[in-house]
């Protein structure tokens, strides 16, 4: 298991120059698109701020969303919204695709988005598309995407997105699963914050079964940790 936690003072522009690396071997061996899946959050936002002013050729490169609120894509929390003002705008991707769709009820949401993922993620692993690329974050909880701790989204591996109760905030969230977001080439999680390092090292170190990203650390083969120290 390949497994790095980085932690550096300078985390956003690391961050950026971590991605940018990635994405040039990225195109180098690769042949056509490149699938990347974000996450919402505050964390993430200056690092796409930062990387949309390097110029990059993003012809080549689907992006999808990981998770998201149920708010229309105009509201101020929605993830895909806030990406869309800080990263997507600005530059040419090839596809941009968000969980939400106006006129839609939630099954349909989940529906479409599942054939959205499946149609344009090319390349598949026992069945279930293959992100070249997984950007996530991680609460104080330990969740990550909206799979929140003691909630059914975590023991469903039929689905690669579901519509996830979350009791203590008593909201709907719509989310990755964990057979997707399990099947990525590359996971990349951003953490800052004293409390989220506590809780990282716990899950890196302890393997504490109840913190949802625990599943993901120990069974994905190459997930790095870049950290603000």
């Amino acid at each position: 298991m390949k497994k790095n936690i980085i932690y550096t003072k300078d985390f956003v522009n690391y961050s950026t120059e971590y991605i940018i690396d990635f994405l040039k071997k990225t195109k180098t061996l690769k042949k056509g698109n490149i699938n990347i899946a974000l996450s919402g959050g505050s964390t993430p936002i200056p690092i796409l701020i930062n990387l949309k002013k390097k110029g990059l050729d993003w012809s080549r490169c689907n992006f999808f969303i990981v998770d998201e609120r149920c708010v229309s894509l105009i509201d101020s929390e929605s993830n895909y919204g806030n990406i869309n003002n800080s990263f997507f705008r600005h530059i040419d991707a090839n596809n941009i695709f968000s969980f939400f769709k106006e006129g839609l009820d939630y099954p349909e949401m989940i529906n479409r988005y599942a054939n959205e993922i499946i149609s344009n993620v090319s390349e598949k692993k026992n069945e279930i598309p293959v992100f070249d690329l997984i950007l996530l974050g991680m609460g104080i909880d330990g969740h990550t995407a909206s799979l929140f701790p003691n909630t059914n989204a975590l023991n469903n591996r039929d689905e690669i997105v579901v519509l996830n109760f979350i009791k203590k905030i008593n909201k709907n969230r719509l989310t990755f699963t964990y057979p997707l977001i399990l099947n990525a080439k590359k996971i990349i999680v951003f953490i800052k914050g004293k409390d989220k390092i506590e809780i990282m090292n716990k899950i890196v170190n302890s393997k504490i079964k109840e913190y949802p990203m625990t599943l993901i650390s120990e069974k994905h083969n190459d997930i790095t940790w870049i950290v603000k120290s």
